[in-house]
Protein backbone atom coordinates (compact mmCIF):
# COMPACT_ATOMS: atom_id res chain seq x y z
CA UNK A 1 0.00 0.00 0.00
CA UNK A 2 1.90 3.14 -1.05
CA UNK A 3 0.99 6.76 0.13
CA UNK A 4 3.42 9.94 1.69
CA UNK A 5 4.56 9.61 5.34
CA UNK A 6 4.06 11.87 7.68
CA UNK A 7 7.35 14.58 7.47
CA UNK A 8 7.14 18.25 8.59
CA UNK A 9 9.74 20.78 6.59
CA UNK A 10 12.42 22.40 9.40
CA UNK A 11 11.24 25.36 7.67
CA UNK A 12 7.28 25.33 7.95
CA UNK A 13 5.90 26.31 11.23
CA UNK A 14 2.71 25.48 13.31
CA UNK A 15 0.28 27.94 14.17
CA UNK A 16 -2.32 27.43 16.95
CA UNK A 17 -5.77 29.11 16.99
CA UNK A 18 -7.76 29.18 20.30
CA UNK A 19 -11.52 28.56 19.73
CA UNK A 20 -14.30 28.20 21.68
CA UNK A 21 -16.13 25.20 21.88
CA UNK A 22 -19.50 26.02 21.64
CA UNK A 23 -18.64 27.89 17.98
CA UNK A 24 -16.32 25.31 16.75
CA UNK A 25 -19.35 22.32 16.82
CA UNK A 26 -20.78 21.77 13.68
CA UNK A 27 -18.57 24.57 11.63
CA UNK A 28 -17.09 25.01 8.65
CA UNK A 29 -13.94 26.42 7.79
CA UNK A 30 -11.70 26.35 4.78
CA UNK A 31 -8.09 26.14 4.44
CA UNK A 32 -6.18 27.73 1.44
CA UNK A 33 -3.48 24.49 0.51
CA UNK A 34 -0.70 24.03 -1.88
CA UNK A 35 -1.03 26.27 -5.14
CA UNK A 36 1.19 23.89 -6.67
CA UNK A 37 -0.03 21.97 -10.14
CA UNK A 38 -3.02 20.52 -8.08
CA UNK A 39 -4.16 23.07 -6.16
CA UNK A 40 -7.14 23.16 -3.95
CA UNK A 41 -8.74 24.16 -0.96
CA UNK A 42 -9.36 21.94 2.64
CA UNK A 43 -13.14 22.62 3.64
CA UNK A 44 -13.37 21.03 7.53
CA UNK A 45 -16.55 20.45 9.34
CA UNK A 46 -16.17 20.09 13.45
CA UNK A 47 -18.13 18.59 15.03
CA UNK A 48 -18.93 17.13 18.91
CA UNK A 49 -19.82 12.98 18.52
CA UNK A 50 -20.16 12.88 22.23
CA UNK A 51 -21.32 15.77 23.72
CA UNK A 52 -21.56 14.03 27.56
CA UNK A 53 -18.00 13.64 27.71
CA UNK A 54 -16.52 17.46 26.91
CA UNK A 55 -15.94 19.74 28.94
CA UNK A 56 -18.16 22.99 30.73
CA UNK A 57 -19.45 25.32 27.74
CA UNK A 58 -17.23 27.61 26.91
CA UNK A 59 -13.93 25.71 27.80
CA UNK A 60 -11.69 26.56 25.25
CA UNK A 61 -9.52 23.67 22.62
CA UNK A 62 -7.14 24.44 19.99
CA UNK A 63 -7.11 24.02 16.85
CA UNK A 64 -4.19 24.16 15.08
CA UNK A 65 -3.46 25.21 11.70
CA UNK A 66 -0.07 25.24 9.08
CA UNK A 67 1.61 28.42 7.69
CA UNK A 68 3.66 28.19 4.85
CA UNK A 69 7.67 29.37 5.24
CA UNK A 70 9.07 32.53 4.58
CA UNK A 71 10.81 31.27 0.71
CA UNK A 72 6.94 29.42 -0.20
CA UNK A 73 5.48 33.15 1.30
CA UNK A 74 7.45 35.12 -1.22
CA UNK A 75 7.03 32.51 -4.28
CA UNK A 76 3.38 31.84 -3.50
CA UNK A 77 0.12 33.99 -2.60
CA UNK A 78 -1.75 33.86 -0.45
CA UNK A 79 1.42 35.02 1.78
CA UNK A 80 0.30 32.55 4.53
CA UNK A 81 -2.57 29.93 5.79
CA UNK A 82 -5.77 30.64 6.29
CA UNK A 83 -9.07 30.17 7.89
CA UNK A 84 -12.25 31.24 6.42
CA UNK A 85 -15.95 30.06 6.09
CA UNK A 86 -17.12 27.88 3.37
CA UNK A 87 -18.76 28.76 1.13
CA UNK A 88 -20.83 27.59 -1.20
CA UNK A 89 -22.83 25.17 0.12
CA UNK A 90 -20.82 21.22 -0.17
CA UNK A 91 -24.58 20.24 -2.12
CA UNK A 92 -23.36 23.08 -4.68
CA UNK A 93 -19.97 21.94 -5.13
CA UNK A 94 -21.36 18.85 -5.63
CA UNK A 95 -24.10 19.77 -8.31
CA UNK A 96 -21.15 21.98 -9.93
CA UNK A 97 -18.51 19.19 -10.82
CA UNK A 98 -21.49 16.91 -11.91
CA UNK A 99 -22.86 19.88 -14.36
CA UNK A 100 -19.07 20.37 -15.69
CA UNK A 101 -18.35 16.34 -16.26
CA UNK A 102 -22.21 15.54 -17.68
CA UNK A 103 -22.41 18.86 -20.11
CA UNK A 104 -25.63 16.94 -21.89
CA UNK A 105 -27.27 16.33 -18.55
CA UNK A 106 -30.42 18.76 -17.46
CA UNK A 107 -31.05 20.02 -13.88
CA UNK A 108 -34.60 20.36 -13.37
CA UNK A 109 -35.74 22.94 -10.38
CA UNK A 110 -38.06 22.47 -7.79
CA UNK A 111 -40.11 24.90 -7.06
CA UNK A 112 -38.79 26.99 -10.14
CA UNK A 113 -39.43 24.79 -12.92
CA UNK A 114 -41.76 21.91 -11.18
CA UNK A 115 -44.20 22.02 -8.20
CA UNK A 116 -42.84 19.15 -6.47
CA UNK A 117 -39.86 16.65 -6.33
CA UNK A 118 -41.76 13.67 -7.43
CA UNK A 119 -43.10 15.95 -10.25
CA UNK A 120 -39.15 16.60 -11.47
CA UNK A 121 -38.15 12.92 -10.96
CA UNK A 122 -41.07 11.56 -13.30
CA UNK A 123 -39.92 14.55 -16.07
CA UNK A 124 -36.48 13.25 -15.34
CA UNK A 125 -34.08 11.17 -17.54
CA UNK A 126 -30.89 9.04 -16.51
CA UNK A 127 -27.99 11.39 -15.46
CA UNK A 128 -30.40 14.11 -14.82
CA UNK A 129 -30.25 16.38 -11.54
CA UNK A 130 -33.70 17.33 -9.77
CA UNK A 131 -32.11 20.58 -7.86
CA UNK A 132 -34.20 21.21 -4.89
CA UNK A 133 -34.43 24.87 -2.95
CA UNK A 134 -35.00 24.79 0.52
CA UNK A 135 -38.33 24.41 1.95
CA UNK A 136 -40.51 21.63 3.26
CA UNK A 137 -41.88 19.33 0.80
CA UNK A 138 -44.79 17.89 1.87
CA UNK A 139 -45.01 14.56 -0.06
CA UNK A 140 -43.17 10.62 -0.95
CA UNK A 141 -40.80 10.29 -3.34
CA UNK A 142 -39.99 7.41 -5.57
CA UNK A 143 -36.98 7.46 -7.70
CA UNK A 144 -38.95 5.18 -10.06
CA UNK A 145 -36.05 3.25 -11.34
CA UNK A 146 -34.36 6.18 -12.69
CA UNK A 147 -30.51 6.50 -12.30
CA UNK A 148 -31.29 10.90 -11.07
CA UNK A 149 -30.14 12.82 -8.75
CA UNK A 150 -32.15 14.38 -5.96
CA UNK A 151 -30.06 17.19 -4.25
CA UNK A 152 -31.01 19.53 -1.62
CA UNK A 153 -29.90 23.07 -3.03
CA UNK A 154 -28.54 24.42 0.73
CA UNK A 155 -28.43 21.19 2.35
CA UNK A 156 -30.70 19.08 4.81
CA UNK A 157 -31.07 21.76 7.56
CA UNK A 158 -33.57 23.48 5.62
CA UNK A 159 -34.36 21.35 3.33
CA UNK A 160 -36.73 18.69 4.34
CA UNK A 161 -39.34 15.82 2.66
CA UNK A 162 -41.56 15.04 5.05
CA UNK A 163 -44.06 12.33 4.22
CA UNK A 164 -47.19 12.65 6.93
CA UNK A 165 -47.00 9.90 8.35
CA UNK A 166 -48.59 7.65 5.27
CA UNK A 167 -45.94 5.38 3.90
CA UNK A 168 -41.86 5.22 3.38
CA UNK A 169 -40.61 8.71 2.58
CA UNK A 170 -38.63 8.01 -0.46
CA UNK A 171 -38.43 4.37 -2.21
CA UNK A 172 -36.02 3.05 -4.36
CA UNK A 173 -37.95 0.03 -4.95
CA UNK A 174 -37.18 -0.51 -8.67
CA UNK A 175 -33.40 -1.30 -9.23
CA UNK A 176 -31.79 2.01 -9.32
CA UNK A 177 -28.61 2.21 -10.04
CA UNK A 178 -25.68 3.65 -7.96
CA UNK A 179 -26.07 6.61 -10.37
CA UNK A 180 -29.51 7.09 -8.37
CA UNK A 181 -28.42 9.98 -5.48
CA UNK A 182 -30.14 11.49 -2.56
CA UNK A 183 -28.46 14.16 -0.70
CA UNK A 184 -28.88 17.03 1.62
CA UNK A 185 -32.49 16.34 2.92
CA UNK A 186 -33.69 15.72 6.06
CA UNK A 187 -36.40 12.55 5.70
CA UNK A 188 -38.98 12.62 8.26
CA UNK A 189 -42.19 11.48 9.79
CA UNK A 190 -42.49 8.60 7.84
CA UNK A 191 -44.57 5.69 8.81
CA UNK A 192 -45.53 2.60 7.53
CA UNK A 193 -48.28 1.32 9.06
CA UNK A 194 -48.65 -2.26 6.71
CA UNK A 195 -46.93 -5.19 7.70
CA UNK A 196 -43.75 -3.91 5.72
CA UNK A 197 -40.75 -2.16 6.78
CA UNK A 198 -38.86 1.19 6.34
CA UNK A 199 -40.08 4.37 7.71
CA UNK A 200 -37.85 7.05 6.51
CA UNK A 201 -35.87 4.95 3.02
CA UNK A 202 -36.73 2.05 1.39
CA UNK A 203 -34.86 0.20 -0.64
CA UNK A 204 -35.36 -3.24 -2.33
CA UNK A 205 -35.19 -5.20 -5.27
CA UNK A 206 -31.52 -5.11 -5.63
CA UNK A 207 -31.12 -1.25 -5.35
CA UNK A 208 -28.08 0.23 -5.32
CA UNK A 209 -28.33 3.86 -4.78
CA UNK A 210 -26.62 6.44 -2.93
CA UNK A 211 -27.65 8.35 0.10
CA UNK A 212 -25.16 10.68 1.76
CA UNK A 213 -25.48 13.84 3.48
CA UNK A 214 -29.02 13.61 4.92
CA UNK A 215 -30.50 13.47 7.83
CA UNK A 216 -32.86 10.92 8.66
CA UNK A 217 -35.21 11.48 11.85
CA UNK A 218 -38.48 10.78 13.11
CA UNK A 219 -39.39 7.59 10.99
CA UNK A 220 -41.86 4.69 12.14
CA UNK A 221 -41.89 1.19 10.70
CA UNK A 222 -43.91 -1.38 12.04
CA UNK A 223 -41.29 -4.13 12.10
CA UNK A 224 -38.09 -3.43 10.48
CA UNK A 225 -35.98 -0.21 9.47
CA UNK A 226 -37.48 2.35 11.49
CA UNK A 227 -34.85 4.60 9.38
CA UNK A 228 -33.73 3.20 6.75
CA UNK A 229 -34.80 -0.86 5.16
CA UNK A 230 -32.53 -2.67 2.84
CA UNK A 231 -34.14 -5.50 1.58
CA UNK A 232 -32.39 -7.68 -0.87
CA UNK A 233 -30.74 -4.15 -1.70
CA UNK A 234 -27.39 -2.73 -1.43
CA UNK A 235 -27.03 1.40 -0.88
CA UNK A 236 -24.42 3.64 0.08
CA UNK A 237 -25.38 4.72 3.17
CA UNK A 238 -22.70 7.68 3.48
CA UNK A 239 -22.02 10.70 6.34
CA UNK A 240 -25.77 10.53 7.27
CA UNK A 241 -27.52 11.19 10.48
CA UNK A 242 -29.62 8.59 11.49
CA UNK A 243 -31.30 9.84 14.88
CA UNK A 244 -34.33 9.32 16.91
CA UNK A 245 -36.37 6.37 14.44
CA UNK A 246 -38.11 3.43 15.60
CA UNK A 247 -39.43 -0.03 14.38
CA UNK A 248 -41.98 -1.34 16.71
CA UNK A 249 -44.46 -4.35 16.21
CA UNK A 250 -47.30 -5.26 13.94
CA UNK A 251 -50.28 -5.22 15.74
CA UNK A 252 -50.42 -5.39 19.27
CA UNK A 253 -47.87 -8.45 19.57
CA UNK A 254 -44.71 -8.87 17.16
CA UNK A 255 -40.77 -8.09 17.00
CA UNK A 256 -38.94 -4.60 16.47
CA UNK A 257 -35.92 -4.61 14.50
CA UNK A 258 -33.42 -2.32 13.44
CA UNK A 259 -34.66 1.24 14.59
CA UNK A 260 -32.34 3.01 12.87
CA UNK A 261 -31.31 0.59 9.92
CA UNK A 262 -32.39 -3.27 9.14
CA UNK A 263 -30.43 -5.06 6.22
CA UNK A 264 -32.25 -7.75 5.26
CA UNK A 265 -30.19 -9.50 2.67
CA UNK A 266 -27.67 -7.50 0.63
CA UNK A 267 -24.61 -6.08 1.16
CA UNK A 268 -24.90 -2.20 2.06
CA UNK A 269 -22.31 -0.18 2.29
CA UNK A 270 -22.65 1.95 5.99
CA UNK A 271 -20.02 4.51 6.76
CA UNK A 272 -19.13 7.37 8.20
CA UNK A 273 -23.06 8.39 9.76
CA UNK A 274 -24.42 9.38 13.18
CA UNK A 275 -26.43 6.43 14.16
CA UNK A 276 -27.86 8.02 17.98
CA UNK A 277 -31.23 7.65 19.65
CA UNK A 278 -32.85 4.73 18.05
CA UNK A 279 -35.32 2.31 18.98
CA UNK A 280 -35.99 -1.16 17.83
CA UNK A 281 -38.79 -2.16 20.64
CA UNK A 282 -41.57 -4.36 20.77
CA UNK A 283 -43.48 -7.42 22.77
CA UNK A 284 -41.17 -10.48 21.15
CA UNK A 285 -37.70 -10.20 19.79
CA UNK A 286 -36.41 -6.60 19.94
CA UNK A 287 -32.80 -6.39 18.13
CA UNK A 288 -30.81 -3.68 16.88
CA UNK A 289 -31.48 -0.11 18.37
CA UNK A 290 -29.23 0.69 15.97
CA UNK A 291 -28.56 -1.48 12.64
CA UNK A 292 -30.02 -5.07 12.43
CA UNK A 293 -28.73 -7.25 10.14
CA UNK A 294 -30.31 -10.57 9.07
CA UNK A 295 -31.36 -12.68 6.12
CA UNK A 296 -27.75 -13.53 5.38
CA UNK A 297 -26.92 -10.12 4.93
CA UNK A 298 -23.02 -8.99 5.13
CA UNK A 299 -23.04 -5.44 5.17
CA UNK A 300 -20.06 -3.46 6.17
CA UNK A 301 -20.27 -0.96 9.09
CA UNK A 302 -17.82 1.24 8.99
CA UNK A 303 -16.45 4.18 11.21
CA UNK A 304 -20.08 5.32 12.24
CA UNK A 305 -21.00 6.64 15.81
CA UNK A 306 -23.06 3.72 17.14
CA UNK A 307 -24.71 5.66 20.41
CA UNK A 308 -27.44 5.83 22.31
CA UNK A 309 -29.62 3.65 21.02
CA UNK A 310 -32.09 0.98 22.73
CA UNK A 311 -33.71 -2.12 22.30
CA UNK A 312 -36.98 -2.83 24.65
CA UNK A 313 -39.35 -5.56 24.68
CA UNK A 314 -42.17 -6.07 27.07
CA UNK A 315 -42.27 -9.32 27.29
CA UNK A 316 -39.58 -11.42 25.08
CA UNK A 317 -36.20 -10.52 24.44
CA UNK A 318 -34.26 -7.63 23.99
CA UNK A 319 -30.52 -7.95 22.37
CA UNK A 320 -28.35 -5.71 20.62
CA UNK A 321 -28.66 -2.40 21.68
CA UNK A 322 -26.16 -0.73 19.18
CA UNK A 323 -25.85 -3.64 16.49
CA UNK A 324 -27.75 -6.62 16.50
CA UNK A 325 -26.51 -9.85 13.99
CA UNK A 326 -29.01 -13.17 13.08
CA UNK A 327 -29.71 -15.72 10.34
CA UNK A 328 -26.12 -16.40 8.92
CA UNK A 329 -25.52 -12.49 8.92
CA UNK A 330 -21.78 -11.66 8.53
CA UNK A 331 -21.24 -7.94 8.67
CA UNK A 332 -17.85 -6.35 9.29
CA UNK A 333 -17.85 -3.48 11.67
CA UNK A 334 -14.85 -2.09 12.15
CA UNK A 335 -13.49 1.41 13.35
CA UNK A 336 -17.02 2.51 14.98
CA UNK A 337 -17.81 4.16 18.23
CA UNK A 338 -20.31 2.17 19.94
CA UNK A 339 -20.74 3.93 23.21
CA UNK A 340 -23.46 4.17 25.72
CA UNK A 341 -26.23 1.61 23.74
CA UNK A 342 -28.80 -0.22 25.92
CA UNK A 343 -30.72 -3.20 26.01
CA UNK A 344 -34.11 -3.31 28.39
CA UNK A 345 -36.58 -6.09 29.00
CA UNK A 346 -38.93 -8.04 31.44
CA UNK A 347 -37.37 -11.10 30.87
CA UNK A 348 -33.68 -11.22 28.63
CA UNK A 349 -32.08 -8.29 27.90
CA UNK A 350 -28.38 -8.92 26.54
CA UNK A 351 -25.44 -7.71 24.27
CA UNK A 352 -25.57 -3.57 24.51
CA UNK A 353 -23.79 -2.82 22.19
CA UNK A 354 -23.56 -6.16 19.45
CA UNK A 355 -26.00 -9.63 20.08
CA UNK A 356 -24.51 -12.10 17.04
CA UNK A 357 -27.06 -14.95 17.07
CA UNK A 358 -28.40 -18.08 14.54
CA UNK A 359 -25.25 -18.58 13.25
CA UNK A 360 -24.15 -15.19 12.89
CA UNK A 361 -20.30 -14.19 12.97
CA UNK A 362 -19.09 -10.32 12.22
CA UNK A 363 -15.63 -9.67 12.14
CA UNK A 364 -15.30 -6.89 14.73
CA UNK A 365 -12.50 -5.32 14.39
CA UNK A 366 -11.04 -1.41 15.67
CA UNK A 367 -13.64 -0.71 17.38
CA UNK A 368 -14.59 1.74 20.66
CA UNK A 369 -17.30 -0.27 22.39
CA UNK A 370 -17.80 2.12 25.95
CA UNK A 371 -20.61 2.19 28.39
CA UNK A 372 -22.88 -0.19 28.01
CA UNK A 373 -25.74 -2.18 30.10
CA UNK A 374 -27.88 -5.12 29.67
CA UNK A 375 -29.03 -7.09 32.45
CA UNK A 376 -26.99 -10.29 32.50
CA UNK A 377 -25.00 -10.43 29.39
CA UNK A 378 -21.62 -8.67 27.76
CA UNK A 379 -21.42 -5.48 25.95
CA UNK A 380 -20.91 -8.04 23.69
CA UNK A 381 -23.15 -11.51 23.38
CA UNK A 382 -23.11 -13.99 21.20
CA UNK A 383 -25.22 -17.86 20.93
CA UNK A 384 -26.76 -20.35 19.25
CA UNK A 385 -23.98 -20.90 16.90
CA UNK A 386 -22.15 -17.55 16.31
CA UNK A 387 -18.53 -17.14 16.16
CA UNK A 388 -17.82 -13.50 16.08
CA UNK A 389 -14.08 -12.43 15.97
CA UNK A 390 -12.82 -9.37 18.07
CA UNK A 391 -9.36 -8.02 17.57
CA UNK A 392 -8.16 -4.97 18.56
CA UNK A 393 -10.99 -3.00 20.30
CA UNK A 394 -11.13 -1.10 23.14
CA UNK A 395 -13.66 -2.52 25.14
CA UNK A 396 -13.90 -0.93 28.64
CA UNK A 397 -16.55 0.37 31.07
CA UNK A 398 -19.55 -1.97 30.15
CA UNK A 399 -21.73 -3.70 32.92
CA UNK A 400 -22.11 -6.68 34.05
CA UNK A 401 -19.49 -7.99 31.11
CA UNK A 402 -17.22 -7.00 28.33
CA UNK A 403 -17.91 -9.92 26.35
CA UNK A 404 -20.11 -13.24 27.04
CA UNK A 405 -19.88 -16.52 25.28
CA UNK A 406 -23.26 -18.69 25.74
CA UNK A 407 -22.33 -21.22 22.51
CA UNK A 408 -21.20 -24.53 24.45
CA UNK A 409 -18.26 -26.04 23.44
CA UNK A 410 -17.01 -23.37 20.96
CA UNK A 411 -14.24 -20.84 22.24
CA UNK A 412 -14.31 -17.04 20.74
CA UNK A 413 -11.47 -15.41 19.34
CA UNK A 414 -10.87 -12.13 21.26
CA UNK A 415 -6.90 -11.30 21.53
CA UNK A 416 -5.08 -8.30 21.52
CA UNK A 417 -7.72 -6.18 22.95
CA UNK A 418 -7.82 -3.77 25.22
CA UNK A 419 -10.31 -4.34 28.27
CA UNK A 420 -9.85 -1.59 30.64
CA UNK A 421 -6.76 -2.29 32.40
CA UNK A 422 -3.09 -3.63 32.18
CA UNK A 423 -4.09 -6.73 34.26
CA UNK A 424 -6.66 -8.03 30.96
CA UNK A 425 -9.75 -8.76 31.57
CA UNK A 426 -10.99 -10.57 34.64
CA UNK A 427 -12.44 -14.03 34.77
CA UNK A 428 -12.26 -15.89 38.35
CA UNK A 429 -10.41 -18.76 37.03
CA UNK A 430 -8.13 -17.93 34.25
CA UNK A 431 -6.98 -14.38 35.12
CA UNK A 432 -8.58 -13.77 39.03
CA UNK A 433 -6.10 -10.58 38.99
CA UNK A 434 -7.76 -8.81 36.09
CA UNK A 435 -9.27 -5.47 36.91
CA UNK A 436 -10.72 -5.02 33.23
CA UNK A 437 -14.48 -5.59 31.92
CA UNK A 438 -14.92 -9.22 33.37
CA UNK A 439 -15.49 -12.05 30.46
CA UNK A 440 -17.42 -15.11 30.58
CA UNK A 441 -16.22 -18.87 29.83
CA UNK A 442 -15.10 -19.82 26.63
CA UNK A 443 -13.52 -16.72 25.62
CA UNK A 444 -9.66 -16.75 24.42
CA UNK A 445 -8.57 -13.28 25.79
CA UNK A 446 -4.37 -13.82 26.06
CA UNK A 447 -2.73 -11.88 24.55
CA UNK A 448 -4.24 -8.49 25.41
CA UNK A 449 -2.87 -5.40 24.77
CA UNK A 450 -1.30 -3.20 27.70
CA UNK A 451 -2.65 0.08 26.66
CA UNK A 452 -5.97 1.13 24.76
CA UNK A 453 -5.41 0.80 20.70
CA UNK A 454 -4.97 4.17 19.47
CA UNK A 455 -8.01 4.13 17.45
CA UNK A 456 -7.93 6.96 14.84
CA UNK A 457 -8.97 6.69 11.38
CA UNK A 458 -8.73 8.47 8.15
CA UNK A 459 -11.58 7.54 5.34
CA UNK A 460 -11.89 9.46 1.90
CA UNK A 461 -14.30 8.96 -1.07
CA UNK A 462 -14.50 11.29 -4.58
CA UNK A 463 -17.57 12.43 -5.52
CA UNK A 464 -16.86 10.73 -9.15
CA UNK A 465 -15.15 7.85 -10.33
CA UNK A 466 -14.59 9.93 -13.50
CA UNK A 467 -12.75 13.64 -13.84
CA UNK A 468 -12.01 14.85 -17.52
CA UNK A 469 -8.46 16.63 -18.36
CA UNK A 470 -8.70 20.08 -16.73
CA UNK A 471 -11.42 19.43 -14.62
CA UNK A 472 -11.67 19.35 -10.76
CA UNK A 473 -11.38 16.07 -8.77
CA UNK A 474 -13.17 16.68 -5.34
CA UNK A 475 -12.42 14.60 -2.51
CA UNK A 476 -14.48 14.28 0.78
CA UNK A 477 -12.25 13.42 3.62
CA UNK A 478 -13.43 12.60 7.47
CA UNK A 479 -11.31 11.82 10.07
CA UNK A 480 -12.30 10.05 13.53
CA UNK A 481 -11.00 10.00 17.32
CA UNK A 482 -12.37 6.94 18.49
CA UNK A 483 -10.86 8.12 21.99
CA UNK A 484 -12.04 9.66 25.41
CA UNK A 485 -8.73 12.07 24.62
CA UNK A 486 -8.15 14.72 22.56
CA UNK A 487 -6.11 13.19 19.91
CA UNK A 488 -3.67 15.49 17.50
CA UNK A 489 -1.99 14.14 14.35
CA UNK A 490 -0.84 15.56 10.77
CA UNK A 491 -2.55 15.37 7.30
CA UNK A 492 -0.99 14.51 4.29
CA UNK A 493 -2.38 14.03 0.93
CA UNK A 494 -0.73 12.69 -2.63
CA UNK A 495 -1.35 10.38 -5.54
CA UNK A 496 -0.04 8.16 -7.65
CA UNK A 497 0.01 8.66 -11.52
CA UNK A 498 -0.99 5.68 -14.01
CA UNK A 499 2.37 4.10 -14.58
CA UNK A 500 3.36 4.30 -10.92
CA UNK A 501 5.10 7.45 -10.32
CA UNK A 502 4.07 9.82 -7.31
CA UNK A 503 2.96 12.98 -6.88
CA UNK A 504 3.03 15.04 -3.70
CA UNK A 505 2.45 15.92 -0.98
CA UNK A 506 -1.03 17.58 -2.83
CA UNK A 507 -2.37 18.73 1.10
CA UNK A 508 0.05 19.15 3.94
CA UNK A 509 1.76 17.96 6.21
CA UNK A 510 -0.87 19.75 8.16
CA UNK A 511 -0.89 19.93 12.25
CA UNK A 512 -4.80 19.33 13.83
CA UNK A 513 -6.53 18.43 16.67
CA UNK A 514 -9.63 16.24 17.27
CA UNK A 515 -11.96 16.42 19.97
CA UNK A 516 -12.68 13.33 22.31
CA UNK A 517 -14.65 10.67 20.61
CA UNK A 518 -15.20 13.66 17.48
CA UNK A 519 -14.74 13.62 14.11
CA UNK A 520 -13.53 16.51 11.35
CA UNK A 521 -14.32 16.04 7.49
CA UNK A 522 -14.75 18.35 4.56
CA UNK A 523 -14.19 18.82 0.75
CA UNK A 524 -10.75 18.73 -0.90
CA UNK A 525 -10.11 20.37 -4.38
CA UNK A 526 -7.76 19.66 -6.77
CA UNK A 527 -7.51 21.05 -10.09
CA UNK A 528 -6.60 18.18 -12.60
CA UNK A 529 -4.07 19.70 -15.25
CA UNK A 530 -4.70 19.96 -18.78
CA UNK A 531 -2.08 17.55 -19.77
CA UNK A 532 -2.20 15.26 -17.53
CA UNK A 533 -2.01 11.61 -18.34
CA UNK A 534 -5.34 9.55 -18.64
CA UNK A 535 -5.60 6.56 -16.71
CA UNK A 536 -6.79 5.19 -13.25
CA UNK A 537 -4.81 7.44 -10.34
CA UNK A 538 -5.04 6.04 -6.93
CA UNK A 539 -5.47 9.24 -4.24
CA UNK A 540 -3.77 8.40 -0.91
CA UNK A 541 -4.78 10.46 2.23
CA UNK A 542 -2.52 9.92 5.47
CA UNK A 543 -2.35 10.80 9.16
CA UNK A 544 -0.42 10.31 12.14
CA UNK A 545 2.59 11.72 14.20
CA UNK A 546 6.19 12.80 12.55
CA UNK A 547 8.37 11.95 11.30
CA UNK A 548 7.13 8.66 10.89
CA UNK A 549 3.97 7.31 12.94
CA UNK A 550 0.96 6.96 10.67
CA UNK A 551 -1.94 6.07 12.49
CA UNK A 552 -3.76 5.12 9.16
CA UNK A 553 -3.97 5.30 5.62
CA UNK A 554 -6.51 5.32 3.04
CA UNK A 555 -6.66 4.95 -0.97
CA UNK A 556 -8.87 4.80 -3.84
CA UNK A 557 -8.77 4.85 -7.39
CA UNK A 558 -10.38 7.30 -9.43
CA UNK A 559 -9.79 7.57 -13.67
CA UNK A 560 -8.39 10.87 -15.16
CA UNK A 561 -10.04 10.28 -19.19
CA UNK A 562 -9.25 12.50 -22.01
CA UNK A 563 -10.73 16.16 -22.53
CA UNK A 564 -13.01 15.56 -25.33
CA UNK A 565 -14.70 12.44 -23.60
CA UNK A 566 -17.92 12.50 -22.98
CA UNK A 567 -18.48 11.03 -19.35
CA UNK A 568 -21.55 9.17 -18.51
CA UNK A 569 -23.15 9.26 -15.42
CA UNK A 570 -22.64 5.74 -14.12
CA UNK A 571 -21.70 7.23 -10.52
CA UNK A 572 -20.49 3.49 -9.89
CA UNK A 573 -19.24 3.29 -6.10
CA UNK A 574 -16.39 0.66 -6.66
CA UNK A 575 -13.60 3.48 -6.47
CA UNK A 576 -14.92 5.13 -3.53
CA UNK A 577 -15.17 2.10 -1.04
CA UNK A 578 -12.84 -1.38 -2.49
CA UNK A 579 -13.73 -3.89 -0.22
CA UNK A 580 -11.82 -4.18 3.43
Amino acid sequence: MRGVGIEVNEEKVGRTMEVDEKSVSGTRFCLLLSPDRMRGSLCLRLERFRPRLGSLPGRRQRVCAQRRSPRARRETSPARWRLKRMSPSPAVVVLALLLAQHPSADTLRVPLDYTSIQEAIVAADDGDTVLVWPGTYNERVDFLGKAVAVVGREGAQVTVIDGGGSGPVVTFGSAEPPGARLEGFTVMNGNYNVQLRGGGILCSAGATPVLIHNIVSDNVANYSGGGIACLGSSPFIIANTIVRNRARPFGAIGDGLGGGIACDGGAPTIVANVIEENIAGGTGLSGGGGIACYGGSHPRIDNNAIRHNVAWSTYGLAWGGGVFCTDASHPNITGNSLLENHVQSQTVEEGGAIYCFDSSSPLIRENAIRGHTSGSGGAVHTSNGSEPTLVLNNIEGNDPYGLVNDEPGVTLCAVNNWWGAVSGPYHPETNPGGDGDPVSDGVAFAPWLASAERLVFVRGWPEACRVRQGGDLRVELAVFNRMPGFQRFWFVTSVDLPGGASFGPLAGPTPLMLLPDGMMSGILGHAIPPDAPTGLWTYHASIGIPPHDTLDHAQFDFEVTAAVQRLLRSRSLDCLFPSP
